[in-house]
């Protein structure tokens, strides 16, 4: 007897501001039935997690009774805390299941991720937000640069929510000597869910500050306008766009 099935698990506002509260919501599914839904949730360097039931009678942060979708509301926090969660269900013959499922590759227990009151600056550039939890902060750390060992996250933009994604540094012997991800300009591999892709991509390979060497194109232009040239003659090139990332609020 399998557990229930937990879906469509999201978090909103997506990107909350300083002590606005967030619901999340899930669907889940068992045809045993299902016992009990629950939000677990902790709230930054804590260990101990807080639960709350999922409800889906109109209550709790609840939108709409009975439409399927249940919801359960953590308390706003103060700008830059990081809230750490996962959602647990039983169902009628006490099977139970995790989401994210959790992993046997001796990582960190992989957790949903929300960070209060991060920039979210408008223009035309997208936004994209990582959010790492201070676990997986230290394993990061204590890796090396070219270490090819992704790190549990979730990643923002705009509305869209991805939890149970996967980052590390992207380099090369060349590109290295970066001190932490939220440190000096270094470069990133995201990686997606198989069955969340984003833009189409399960990997985003890689995101990269203007230059050859993080932040030395001063014009922030060279490879843009070179990629173009190539583009224009029919020879391989590059599919670039600008973004601003932040990750953990730091840009």
């Amino acid at each position: 007897n399998a557990g229930p099935a937990v879906y469509q698990v999201s978090h909103q506002p997506s990107i909350p501001a300083a002590n606005q509260a967030v619901v999340v919501t899930a669907r889940v599914h068992d045809p045993s039935g299902v016992q009990s839904l629950v939000l677990n949730y902790r709230i930054g360097a804590s260990t101990t997690y807080t639960s709350v039931p999922m409800k889906d009678d109109g209550t709790g942060g609840d939108a709409i009774a009975g439409d399927g979708i249940f919801s359960a509301t953590i308390p706003g926090q103060a700008a830059s805390v990081l809230v750490a969660f996962y959602v647990s269900a039983t169902d009628s013959k006490l099977a139970t299941t995790r989401f994210p499922a959790l992993l046997n590759n001796g990582a960190p227990v992989p957790e949903c991720v929300v960070m209060f009151g991060d920039s979210n600056p408008s223009g035309s550039f997208p936004v994209y937000h990582l959010w790492v939890t201070q676990v997986n902060v230290n394993r990061w750390v204590q890796l090396s640069d070219l270490s090819n060992e992704a790190h549990d996250c979730t990643i923002v933009c705009g509305s869209r929510v991805i939890y149970n994604a996967q980052a590390r540094y992207a380099g090369s012997p060349y590109h290295q000597n970066f001190n932490t991800p939220t440190g000096n300009l270094c470069h990133y591999k995201w990686i997606f869910p198989d069955d969340d892709k984003f833009l189409g991509a399960t990997s985003f390979n890689k995101l990269h500050q203007p230059g050859n060497g993080a932040g030395d194109d001063t014009s922030i232009q060279r490879e843009q306008i070179a990629n173009t040239f190539l583009r224009a003659l029919g020879v391989p090139w590059l599919y670039r766009h600008y973004v601003a990332v932040y990750v953990n609020g730091v840009r």
